[in-house]
């Protein structure tokens, strides 16, 4: 019995699928299957010289055109284990960043390539090989910051392509422990990375060493970062003795310009506190360089107070990076500008996928021109993008806008017919583009995470029309997201049945809206409410009971530190028989159409003064934004759902 079943075990054992394993690390193919530098003979570069006019020209300028093309600049090389890129959706928007070569050139965007379609980077098995791997391993500076290419870079380029690297910027990330309440970089991390440099990196000209640590923020308020302190002076040891070793052994080439350290914001800050009366520093007046000094000699000060004796062999420069240099306020105002303070939509839809939009549309929208694409299934779709339906704060036809003019309800930003995309420009430049422009900074680290998503919720108005997705609220949207929301722009259907001659709006769905917002919306501070009621034709309305309900929903929202009035928009048909009962209530004398009441949470109702002027709030007699509310006409009546069910059945 026991072999039996030692003998099943080891049958599920080797049978069992085994879950996907990460791929090896790329490597130069050994032995090379061709020399990497040909040495060409005479009679190859008489021949060559012949053949291509490129090399009849001296070396001197052909290295200066070589410069000028690939040579003289930053470039990134970085390794990293991730999924390869999607190809874009539309390739004559973003042909440059697809995954396929063919796809890249021959378009507007050509420049951003450097590779052409006859020649797919350098061809090693021309002499040209030699002069273009000098420009661009000898003039470029290069950036690393993957780990991985960093420990693994011999099986990746070859040494003599190492060798001839003379700039570079590079970043060591080190783990950090815990003592005595500050943070304690490894040590050995720092060491093997100094240690890469020196073995694979011998003709070093210029040097910027950036270190980042693993120190995340302490917890505290939201929009203050507090690190531990970090612990400095075996790192700093360790460096003084690369740097004195790059200058003093003969096998490795003097650092032209000084060398360059940069350390976490947050350690730079420590690490000046420390230094304040220490006179082996000498710290620059607007703060942002430190220099250490290494040599025995004392510092010397021009007569404006710079150091003038900082050569590359007397010490190096620390400075700390960007992580934490900005106030949090300049941040959160420069991420406000880029992405805050705006409408933007926020709706999932079931249905056939709109058909492919162009540039002209809004947000790439064509579903209002060319309709949905039925030869694919419905599914269901997010749609998100930033509302164009009315004029910016900025624009002078603002000016002349009344809630009515650009009511919620008629709102067709989703659909890809927005009115005003082109007023949001400023001195012609397109900063406020139809796409909300958040993704790519809340996927760059966690602290932008937190600050970008509490500016994307907390200081924009999110236009909502979903009602599946109103109702299922939490399954998309986390609670502490809806509860930092405050202000909102919602458009609800409530449906009515006819009796005694009249429309009547089922109280339940408006009270399902109502519910939905007092439960997940706690801090809302601006609410704009279209109500679309499905109406019977020729039959009036019976309203009143509806702002009786909503005057109870005001009354435990409003508060006294509001700056916008809440406002609710009723169909046209509706609020034209609402206005004329009012005007005779009140006797009020002249054919002025007024385009929104106020209705105080007493129950009573005010007409505007001047109801042709946009800020008509002071111009109503009694209106403060805790008092009550704004009512202003929207769409035409919406036909009842039980008519529209039997129109499509006839």
């Amino acid at each position: 019995m026991h072999r039996r079943f030692k003998a099943w075990m080891d049958t599920k054992r080797h049978g069992r699928q085994r879950g996907p394993q990460d791929p090896e690390m790329p490597f130069l193919p050994n032995p090379r299957p061709y020399a990497l530098t040909p040495t060409p003979s005479q009679e190859q570069v008489t021949t060559l010289a012949e053949a291509v006019p490129f090399f009849r020209l001296p070396l001197e300028l052909r290295r200066k055109i070589l410069i000028h093309a690939f040579g003289s600049r930053t470039v990134h090389m970085d390794l990293v284990l991730t999924h390869p890129l999607r190809e874009p959706l539309n390739d004559e928007r973003s042909t440059y960043r697809s995954t396929k070569p063919a796809h890249r050139y021959h378009t507007e965007n050509m420049h951003l390539y450097p590779y052409t379609e006859e020649n797919l980077g350098l061809d090693t098995n021309q002499p040209r090989y030699v002069e273009g791997t000098e420009v661009l391993y000898g003039t470029n500076i290069f950036h690393i910051s993957s780990k991985p290419l960093l420990n693994n870079i011999t099986m990746l380029l070859p040494q003599r392509s190492l060798s001839m690297i003379t700039s570079l910027e590079t970043v060591l990330h080190l783990d950090t422990h815990e003592h005595q309440g500050k943070a304690v970089p490894s040590q050995p991390q720092l060491e093997r990375g100094l240690h890469i440099l020196d073995k694979h990196f011998p003709q070093l000209l210029s040097l910027h060493l950036g270190i980042r640590l693993d120190n995340p923020p302490l917890p505290g308020p939201r929009y203050e970062v507090n690190r531990r302190p970090v612990y400095l002076p075996d790192i700093l040891r360790s460096i003084d003795v690369f740097v004195n070793r790059r200058s003093d052994l003969p096998e490795f080439s003097h650092f032209r310009d000084p060398f360059l350290l940069s350390i976490p914001e947050s350690a730079y800050k420590d690490l000046r506190r420390e230094i304040r009366d220490n006179d082996r520093y000498y710290t620059r007046k607007s703060g942002s360089q430190v220099w250490r000094h290494l040599s025995s000699e004392p510092l010397e000060l021009d007569g404006e107070s710079e150091i003038i004796n900082a050569t590359p062999n007397k010490g190096y420069w620390i400075w700390g990076d960007y992580e934490d240099r900005l106030p949090c306020e300049i941040r959160r105002q420069v991420l406000i500008e880029a992405f805050g303070d705006r409408t933007i939509h926020m709706d999932l839809t079931y249905n056939h996928p709109p058909m492919p939009g162009n540039k002209q549309a809004h947000a790439m929208i064509q579903e209002w021109r060319l309709g949905l694409d039925k030869s694919r299934p419905k599914g269901w779709y997010w749609r998100g993008c930033t509302c164009h339906r009315k004029p910016p704060p900025w624009h002078p036809a603002i000016a002349t806008e009344s809630l009515s003019a650009r009511a919620v309800d008629k709102d067709r930003c989703c659909v890809g017919l927005a009115q005003c995309c082109e007023m949001w420009c400023k001195n012609c430049k397109e900063l406020y583009g139809c796409w909300i422009g958040a993704m790519g900074w809340l996927q760059t680290c966690k602290q932008a995470y937190t600050e970008g998503i509490d500016v994307l919720y907390r200081t924009n108005t999110i236009h909502i029309s979903s009602p599946t997705f109103l109702v299922d609220l939490m399954a998309y949207i986390l609670p502490q997201r809806s509860s930092s929301i405050k202000s909102l722009e919602i458009i609800w259907f409530v449906e009515t049945d006819v009796c005694i001659g009249k429309n009547l709006p089922r109280d339940k769905d408006l009270n399902a809206i109502l519910l939905v917002l007092d439960n997940h919306f706690p801090n809302l501070k601006r609410l704009n409410l279209a109500l679309k009621l499905g109406l019977s034709k020729n039959v009036e309305t019976h309203y009143q009971y509806l702002f009786d309900i909503l005057d109870t929903f005001f009354m435990r929202r409003v508060s006294d530190c509001m700056r916008k009035p809440f406002a609710v928009s009723i169909p046209y048909t509706v609020y034209v028989e609402m206005r004329r009962e009012i005007v005779c209530a009140q006797r009020h004398e002249g054919r002025t159409f007024h385009w929104q009441i106020w209705r105080t949470l007493g129950g009573e109702y005010v007409l505007p003064e001047k109801p042709w002027i946009t800020e008509s709030f002071d111009t109503t007699p009694g209106a403060r934004c805790n008092n009550g509310y704004w009512i202003y006409p929207g769409e035409l009546s919406v036909p009842r759902r039980r008519e529209l069910e039997q129109g499509s059945r006839a």
